[in-house]
């Protein structure tokens, strides 16, 4: 069973929901089959039928299934994947460099529109990444959306000069700095949104709008742990960011909403 956890290796595991844990690596399998297989392969057609599958029984009791992405990583409800997983890892490194921030699915997703996602993501992303066009790919699911990768490129900590460490180019790798990014992805990506946000009095409105539902509540609140857990022990310029933005979030939130 695959396995989700922080980083720090000292630290306790968390293991994923068995049905997550059965579909991630069908949806890696069936998206490698699609690269190597031609069209009409049968291997190629058991493989997506199995992700489609596991992915609607994955959706029976959950409004939305939300998979981040970082750099070897799968983000899901404040952990990440291990990158020694070799599966995962390869996955998460397809869908970064086609500059990818997340994918969302809602119940109803089909054979044949999980297959459609299968082709577009099996492209060539030197050529042309997919998270360069995403307006195109806003009407082509019904229920699935690509989300782009502007909260991976979070501006975290400032240098000394007033110049920010981490600008287009950089990535955050730590612990923290991930769960902050799952967090924002599971608060503002919804229909509709252009992006997601690192500001957190962005993620603030859209959690005291919207977090009405059960599911969410509990992948917000996993995340919001996950991270308090995480600053306890960090140190250095990135875990103070993270910490005023923590604060300036919980500040921000109603009674209702806490």
């Amino acid at each position: 069973m695959a396995e989700l956890a922080t980083a720090t290796p000292d630290q306790e595991r968390a293991v994923l929901p068995r049905d997550v844990a059965v579909f991630l690596p069908l949806f890696a399998i069936a998206l490698h089959k699609l690269t190597t297989y031609p069209e009409g392969h049968p291997l190629l057609g058991s493989a997506v039928e199995a992700a489609v599958q596991h992915l609607n029984v994955v959706l029976v009791n959950r409004p939305f299934l939300l998979l981040g992405v970082a750099r070897n990583q799968m983000l899901l409800e404040g952990f990440a994947t291990d990158p020694a997983n070799p599966v995962l890892r390869e996955l998460a490194a397809k869908l970064h460099r086609h500059q990818l921030g997340a994918i969302k699915y809602t119940p109803g997703v089909s054979r044949e529109e999980l297959q459609q996602l299968f082709k577009v993501l099996a492209t060539d992303a030197r050529q042309r990444p997919v998270g360069t066009d995403l307006e195109k790919y806003d009407s082509a699911f019904e229920h699935i959306r690509l989300l782009p990768p502007a909260y991976d490129r979070l501006e975290l900590t400032v240098e000394p000069d007033g110049e920010s460490r981490l600008g287009e180019q950089a990535h955050v790798d730590s612990s923290a700095s991930r769960l902050w990014i799952g967090l924002a992805a599971a608060a503002i990506a919804r229909e509709g949104a252009p992006e997601l946000h690192a500001d957190p009095r962005s993620i603030a409105r859209a959690l005291n709008q919207k977090l009405r539902d059960p599911e969410q509540a509990k992948q917000v609140v996993s995340y919001l742990l996950g991270l308090s857990k995480e600053l306890r022990m960090a140190h250095g310029g990135e875990a103070v960011a993270l910490k005023e933005k923590l604060g300036t979030l919980l500040n921000h939130l109603t009674g209702d909403t806490l």
